[in-house]
């Protein structure tokens, strides 16, 4: 149910993750969700299948999303020979099924009121297929982000994976 109704583009806001990670005058400055949607009508009426289990202290969690389809803003600044450049990269990401597991641990602070902590997450991503798309990056900037295109693919790997996990804990 939770998982039906969650807006990840909302639970970032507006303006994206700060990032600010860079090298050699190539900085990621952010991240914005351009465009997000999941979900196959053949598999749960396109609807993430959710399994709850109670285990010792909580609960375990797994959700299950199918085709997930995504569309990524990374936002660059270059400082390169003492002039700086901003612009953006899109970022087509897609991915046949995300699979989020999770311990939900129950307890009682020393109030008596109710407290949860997840532990124990994790996130996989089957048939992981990111694509570069557009950008606003001028001709030579441009040719020098598909050149460090792995990079930044490899960089957004691991930012998902982060997003999704946020999203849980």
């Amino acid at each position: 149910i939770v998982l039906g109704e969650l807006d990840i583009a909302k639970l970032m806001g507006n303006q994206g993750f700060p990032v600010n990670q860079g090298a050699l005058g190539f900085n990621i400055d952010d991240v914005q969700i351009q465009s997000l949607k999941w979900g196959d009508k053949a598999i749960n009426d396109g609807y993430p299948e959710v399994a709850i289990n109670v285990i010792e202290g909580g609960m375990h969690f797994k959700a299950t999303i199918h085709k997930l389809d995504m569309v990524m803003r990374v936002n660059i600044s270059i400082s390169l020979f003492g002039s700086k450049t901003k612009g953006y990269q899109d970022v087509n990401v897609k991915a046949e099924m995300v699979t989020l597991e999770s311990d939900l641990m129950l307890s009682l602070d020393a109030n008596g009121q109710p407290k949860s902590e997840a532990k124990n997450t994790s996130v996989k991503l089957s048939k992981l297929d990111i694509k570069l798309g557009g950008n606003s990056l001028p001709g030579p900037l441009s040719a020098l982000t598909s050149t460090i295109a792995n990079g930044i693919i490899s960089f957004l790997d691991t930012f998902l994976n982060g997003v999704f996990t946020s999203a849980l804990e």
